[in-house]
């Protein structure tokens, strides 16, 4: 794998966490596909774009993030990125708080 790699998803993560969706979705190859738990409420299978902006819709429908991101990006070898993202959050139902992290694999 290549550094070039590396700082590519360290720009999509930078913009990404400030807000910017729109410009960080642009990294993103249309015929994308992101797989989460069944057992979420956004879980499932979701294929492309739009649908990948929907489910983070529902995600911002759960959760608020109440404090800073720590990203941390590794090289996993070939042509594979693995993102790291803590936060604290609050569940908006029913309110509790959280320590989330989340682990993505990038291809």
């Amino acid at each position: 794998m290549s550094e070039e790699n590396v700082k590519i998803v360290k720009e999509y993560i930078k913009l990404w966490s400030r807000g910017d969706i729109e410009a960080a979705m642009a990294f993103q190859h249309p015929d994308l596909v992101v797989h989460e738990p069944p057992s979420l409420p956004y879980g499932g299978t979701h294929r492309g774009i739009k649908n990948a902006l929907a489910m983070l819709q529902m995600i911002g429908e759960l959760w608020e993030v109440t404090g800073e991101l720590k990203i941390e990006t590794y090289d996993g070898g070939g042509d594979v990125v693995f993102n790291c993202i803590q936060f604290p959050a609050r569940s908006k139902k029913p309110g509790r708080k959280y320590l989330l992290m989340w682990w993505k694999k990038i291809r």
